[in-house]
């Protein structure tokens, strides 16, 4: 059966981002350093890649602009897909963990980050769902060999953490950098990691 990867990048660096708060679904844009990264990493992707099928993003605006970076080099199509979006950090949007350190629930969610419900917002296991049935989803359509996946932190987080049959963890045990690629590779029934955040 032919080789197909599935291609994640997590978008550039934003605004919010650059000052170290938590940074969910507020519409934010790349900084500079978001764009060069997202660059340095749609050149390596070409020079090793001769096409792609599908750009799949989350609908905010510092994905959609890391996608469209991406696609000049490829000419494919970008398709939005709610379900990439990033978590929903509720009244910890756009804190830092300094400003929510003295809080009670701070020691809840440093102890299981992974399985915390966000005051005003949703759980990690929330996204879990969603972004598992968006795996599940695009792993059935047969019109493609590669494509890549535009998303955040955590959406990518759970997608290479059910790879690896460690979706119930309470946190990851490697990083995901601004403008970091990992590769899935499908083979038969089989799914295997290939890349894990190469940042270019």
């Amino acid at each position: 059966m032919e080789k197909r990867e599935v291609i994640l990048v997590r978008h550039g660096q934003s605004t919010l981002n650059k000052l170290k708060v938590f940074a969910g679904r507020q519409d934010v844009r790349l900084t500079e350093e978001g764009i060069a990264q997202i660059k340095r990493s749609a050149e390596f992707l070409s020079s090793r890649y001769n096409h792609v099928d599908f750009i799949f993003s989350s609908p905010l605006l510092r994905a959609k602009a890391t996608a469209e970076l991406l696609n000049e080099r490829f000419n494919s199509s970008v398709l939005i897909d709610s379900r990439l979006v990033e978590t929903d950090f509720g009244r910890w949007e756009g804190k830092s963990p300094d400003e929510l350190a003295h809080m009670k629930e701070w020691e809840s969610y440093e102890m299981d980050p992974f399985h915390f419900h966000f005051p005003d917002g949703e759980s990690p296991q929330d996204v879990k769902s969603r972004v598992l049935d968006f795996k599940r989803e695009i792993i059935c359509d047969k019109r493609w060999t590669r494509i890549v996946i535009v998303s955040h932190y955590t959406p990518i987080t759970f997608y290479i953490l059910d790879v690896l049959n460690c979706s119930d963890s309470i946190r990851a045990a490697f990083k995901l950098t601004h403008g970091g690629i990992s590769v899935v590779e499908y083979r038969e029934q089989y799914e295997y990691i290939g890349m894990l955040n190469f940042l270019p």
